[in-house]
């Protein structure tokens, strides 16, 4: 019988098994590439992520993984139990929100300040329980993406000019960021929970060739905003990532303007498209997005956690 004790880290042979189980849920094409690119990154890079298990004798009977993101933030892979019928249901979620609770402290001592679990919309079960264990924010997301096709190849009309960032303006552009969260209606939850410093750090790390994406967003001789792109090659996209402007320059037209912006660089790229993702709740940045020609491609619920706050 599994009990609590027998909850540990996952040994390099007890690793894919994990895996394997923890992705059990996935069609069998999309569950094994999954299992494996989760592997592979484990075995080479060890400190990316923390896999736990929980055993009966030497056999997996659970799993749970937190993957390790730039910027002080771990994705969060809900525990999978095997469905051998030797727990009782109540034993089951106790087994999986202590592998939970085993999870969070690992990802604690890896300084990481900022849990996130991203679920199929109609995954209720897990958001269940992930409330249970203290993942507190729930927000619905939408993502977006519009084709090549869809974008015109002209120079949008602009009021702004867009300035490309410089390494030495770091702390500029953190400022220009930080600016940019003051009322914000996307993920407001997520301000104060993380230091800006560290949230630039997550765009550095999305995509590639970034920052050659990130922009000032200027109005004379203002900084009114950011823009920050990233390239993915493999999937022939763009990103906008993140598009802000503070609070004195919203309602005059620029957000959409940017956006615009945003997507013609993409054009340039030759790439086939951008993509991106919104709080359901700014209905602002959606119907920007909806002007633009962005369509919905997905939708996703996102549970956090944060386990201190940005300026601690």
């Amino acid at each position: 019988m599994t009990d609590l004790s027998s909850i540990q880290a996952a040994t390099a042979d007890q690793q894919l098994e994990a895996l394997a189980l923890l992705f059990a849920d996935l069609p069998e094409s999309a569950r094994f590439q999954q299992a494996s690119n989760a592997w592979q990154t484990l075995r080479h890079h060890p400190n990316s992520g923390a896999l736990l298990v929980a055993l009966d004798g030497d056999q997996v009977v659970a799993a749970v993984y937190g993957q390790l993101m730039q910027g002080g933030a771990a994705v969060i892979f809900p525990p999978r139990l095997r469905q051998d019928g030797k727990l009782a249901v109540s034993d089951e979620e106790r087994l999986a929100i202590s592998l939970l609770d085993q999870l969070e402290a690992e990802l604690q001592r890896r300084d990481v300040s900022l849990l996130q679990a991203n679920l199929p919309v109609a995954a209720s079960e897990d958001a269940r329980l992930l409330r249970q264990a203290g993942f507190e924010h729930q927000i619905t997301l939408s993502y977006l993406a519009i084709e090549r096709t869809e974008i015109s190849p002209s120079k949008p009309i602009c009021d702004l000019e867009f300035q490309p960032f410089q390494e030495t303006e770091i702390g500029r552009f953190e400022a220009v960021v930080e600016a940019t969260y003051a009322n914000t209606f996307d993920c407001p939850e997520l301000n104060g929970a993380r230091r800006v410093a560290d949230v630039v750090d997550g765009y550095r790390h999305t995509g590639v060739n970034a920052p050659d994406g990130w922009f000032f967003v200027r109005k004379g001789a203002d900084d009114v905003g950011c823009l920050v792109l990233a390239d993915h090659p493999a999937l022939d996209e763009w990103e906008l990532v993140y598009v802000g402007l503070v609070p004195t320059a919203r309602g005059r037209g620029w957000g959409e303007q940017a956006t615009r912006f945003a997507c013609w660089q993409a054009f340039l790229a030759g790439r086939g498209g951008v993509v991106l993702g919104v709080d359901e709740r700014n209905d602002p940045a959606i119907a920007i997005y909806s002007r633009v020609g962005f369509q919905v491609r997905d939708r996703r619920r996102v549970l956090l956690k944060i386990l201190r706050n940005g300026d601690s």
